[in-house]
């Protein structure tokens, strides 16, 4: 295999996400064999993801904005968009670990954070993930309560956990019926909370 960081089978590119994208048509900048890329490789990447991108060419764009996100400068921006490119090509599984890995480096910059918890809320929402969805945007309503809709989807996801079918208890001869007990109280706090 060449220098280049990016197989034409997938793409592992020293963030720890792996993915079934095909590898760019032009060849990503070279790193230092190290792992990292000088500023101006991650500020050509970054570019490079958002041309193809806005041309919907999602699984192209998605291999640039990881290259872009091993520069600390672009970590937070390359991996949104990277997650942001999984989600409009369908791939929405494959979008949560950027857009989570995305929030974990904007740490203690919650207005950075905000709008990728929201793609995040939403991804989960749209893969069944309710619990998850519901925590993130209750995470969200903590820090921006007024933020787009999540008011009404933490209604709307609440409301759901309420109409759901009660939890039956085990029988109480099999082994591990005390630790289902305490996840049914558990279950039963959640939802008076």
């Amino acid at each position: 295999m060449q220098d280049d960081p990016v197989s034409s089978t997938g793409v592992s590119i020293g963030t720890g996400i792996t993915s079934s994208f095909v590898a760019p048509e032009q060849p990503l900048p070279s790193d230092d064999g190290a792992g990292t890329i000088t500023s101006s490789q991650a500020r050509d990447a970054f570019e490079r993801g958002t041309v193809l991108k806005k041309a919907g060419l999602f699984k192209r764009a998605a291999v640039y904005f990881e290259h872009a996100a091993q520069d600390p400068v672009y970590t937070v921006k390359g991996l949104a968009q990277m997650g942001l490119c999984f989600k409009l090509s369908g791939n929405m599984a494959e979008a949560v670990i950027p857009f989570q890995r995305a929030v974990q480096a904007a740490s203690g910059a919650q207005k950075k954070q905000v709008p990728i918890l929201y793609l995040l809320g939403k991804t989960l929402e749209s893969l069944g993930r309710a619990e998850e969805a519901l925590e993130t945007y209750r995470w969200i309503r903590g820090v921006n309560p007024g933020y787009r809709d999540v008011a009404d989807r933490i209604e709307r996801l609440s409301s759901r956990r309420v109409n759901a079918k009660p939890r039956t208890l085990p029988n109480a001869s099999s082994g591990a019926w005390t630790g289902d007990l305490v996840k049914a109280w558990q279950d039963l706090f959640r939802m008076q909370a």
